[in-house]
């Protein structure tokens, strides 16, 4: 990676997560609802029976609202987990902890002695993102996993990336291996 995108994407994830820590948790919960609510809505999300989500973090949209739709409508809910440098998909059939455990970077994700899920099996994912741009380009924390995730999907299944308005940017610094995604759904729009 050259070294002035290295320094822009550091400025900008720097940037979004001030901007993030200054907003509320009532507002962000807010945002996320309204996130969630054009999700469920989208034709992707209708049509799919496996959904692939994530356990969100404090500042990114909390979208336990649609991972919970997924469950009601018998759908096949998997969410990430993180093996050594890769991220894998594992069937939950609830969100507690009977399915789920903290993970490598202290997150919430799926224990292994659930059902492994391969991105072929996989209709519509779900992918966290701290911005995006209109054209779908992806700017995550840095460390590669759904780049590497995004690289591996088939034609058929659609990635959309998930976030709050405030973290759509008018370009996101891209490379080859910076994977985008085919949608950007925040509270206030969705980019095609």
């Amino acid at each position: 990676m050259s070294g002035e995108i290295k320094n822009e994407k550091r400025l900008i994830r720097q940037e979004i997560l001030r901007d993030l820590k200054n907003e509320s948790q009532q507002e962000l919960q807010k945002k996320s609802i309204g996130v969630c609510e054009k999700i469920i809505q989208l034709e992707e999300f209708q049509k799919n029976t496996v959904i692939a989500g994530f356990f969100p973090t404090p500042y990114e949209v909390n979208i336990l609202p649609v991972l919970q739709k997924v469950l009601q409508k018998k759908c096949i809910l998997v969410l990430s987990r993180i093996n050594n440098e890769n991220l894998t998909f594992y069937r939950v059939n609830t969100l507690t902890h009977e399915d789920l455990e903290i993970g490598e970077l202290q997150m919430k994700q799926p224990k292994k002695t659930t059902q492994k899920y391969f991105s072929n099996e996989i209709g519509l994912v779900l992918v966290p993102g701290l911005a995006f741009d209109r054209h779908g380009n992806r700017l995550g924390r840095g460390l590669g996993y759904y780049d590497r995730f995004l690289q591996t999907l088939p034609k058929h299944t659609i990635a959309i990336g998930v976030c709050f308005e405030t973290q759509i940017r008018q370009h996101i610094p891209h490379e080859q291996f910076d994977i985008p995604v085919q949608k950007v759904v925040t509270e206030d729009h969705i980019y095609f």
